[in-house]
């Protein structure tokens, strides 16, 4: 006879604690590349350049000397000019080189920010009506904010309505503290690279 502990084989499996692993870990992982590019490219921006070196003094010109004085030569006999000049040939062309633009500290860090609130708000559940509607109605609103940060476009007021939607998905009660909570430690990274108004 079967126990009467083991699971039915048609009982489902809650994955929510999956799910909500693998958006802290996607925030974490966020968190972690906007300070190692910002302690990258800062750190490079920063440093010193080497101090020139003076060029050491010129020595005293040596004290001349009388010269001797020498018979006169007589004058060597000039040379015929030649008839023709050989042909000169072009220089060769080098090819041009376009250098990659290197993108700033602050734009590389706000990248990095922007990856992480992708990576939490990818990992919110779509299984049921609800859910999938409060995903779409939060990739709606982030890809508008997205797009006012990519454009330096009010900044600040572009996250602002976006944590407003995440409080709305909140009352409604389609999105929980715990999920709300990870998308918004993903903001203040990104929040950490816009200046202050």
């Amino acid at each position: 006879s079967t126990s009467a502990d083991a699971p039915g084989p048609g009982r489902p499996v809650d994955t929510s604690g999956f799910r909500t692993a693998a958006m802290w870990i996607g925030v974490l992982v966020a968190a972690f590349l906007v300070f190692m590019v910002s302690w990258a490219v800062g750190s490079t921006i920063f440093r010193g350049t080497p101090a020139v070196s003076a060029a050491p003094s010129s020595a005293p010109a040596a004290e001349t000397q009388p010269a001797e004085t020498q018979p006169a030569e007589p004058d060597p006999a000039p040379e015929p000019a030649p008839t023709s000049e050989p042909a000169t040939r072009p220089a060769p062309s080098l090819p041009s080189i376009t250098l990659p633009t290197i993108p700033s500290a602050g734009d590389a860090a706000l990248r990095a920010g922007i990856a992480g609130v992708d990576a939490a708000l990818n990992a919110l559940p779509t299984e049921t009506k609800d859910a999938a509607r409060t995903s779409a109605a939060l990739q709606q609103a982030w890809a508008r904010a997205k797009e006012d940060l990519l454009a330096n476009k009010r900044p600040n007021q572009a996250l602002d309505k976006f944590r407003d939607e995440i409080d709305k998905q909140r009352d409604k009660g389609t999105l929980n503290l715990l999920e709300a909570e990870g998308i918004k430690l993903a903001l203040r990274a990104v929040q950490a690279t816009l200046p202050r108004e």
